[in-house]
C-alpha cells in the first residue's frame, strides 16, 4: 500500500488546538508529533500529512495539492509559518494486505522449510490491519515458538499461555 506524503515543520500552528484529523470522505491524515515530542530547539511544529493511495496510480502532482487544501482546511495561511517542508510522492505504507489473489493469505507465524524461523508484522496479517497486525503475528509467533519449545521438552512458560 501507498501513499503520498507532505512533512512540514512550522514555526508555529495557526490554528493551536488542530493537533490530529482523519478524512472520513478521502484518505488523508494529518498529526502534529510535536505535541508529544520535542522534535525541535526553537519551538517548531513539525508535523505530518499522508494519503493513503492504495494500489492504484496516483498523480504525485494532484496529491500534493490535495495534502495542501487538507493543510488549508485544518490550518489557514500556514504557508506564512513554513521553516522547512519535505514531500514524498509515493512512500511504502504497508508491503502487503489482504486481497484476492494473494499467494500465502495467511502468512506465518512459521516459515516454512526453515526451522526455527517465525515472521511478524504489519503485512503478516491473518485479517488485521497495520499496528494491530504487527501487534497481533508477533503475539501468534511467540506463542508458536513457545508451543515448539515446550514441545521438545523445554518448558519455559506454564501452560496458560497458550491459550
Amino acid at each position: 500500500i501507498m501513499a503520498a506524503c507532505l512533512d512540514l515543520s512550522l514555526g508555529r500552528l495557526p490554528v493551536p488546538g488542530r493537533q490530529l484529523a482523519m478524512g472520513i470522505d478521502q484518505p488523508v491524515f494529518f498529526t502534529n508529533h510535536s505535541r508529544s515530542s520535542k522534535l525541535s530547539d526553537n519551538g517548531e511544529q513539525v508535523v505530518h500529512l499522508i494519503q493513503y493511495n492504495g494500489t492504484g496510480e496516483s498523480d504525485p502532482r494532484e496529491d500534493e495539492r490535495k495534502l495542501e487544501q487538507t493543510m488549508n482546511l485544518l490550518h489557514p495561511h500556514w504557508q506564512k509559518e513554513v521553516v522547512a517542508r519535505q514531500y514524498l510522492p509515493n512512500i511504502t505504507v504497508v508491503h502487503d494486505y489482504m486481497h484476492i489473489g494473494r499467494r500465502d493469505p495467511m502468512p506465518g507465524p512459521a516459515v516454512a522449510g526453515i526451522e526455527g524461523l517465525y515472521v511478524a508484522g504489519d503485512w503478516a496479517s491473518h485479517g488485521e490491519m497495520l499496528a494491530d497486525a504487527a501487534a497481533a503475528s508477533a503475539r501468534r509467533a511467540s506463542i508458536q515458538l513457545l508451543k515448539e519449545l515446550s514441545a521438545a521438552g523445554e518448558s519455559l512458560v506454564p501452560e496458560s499461555v497458550f491459550s
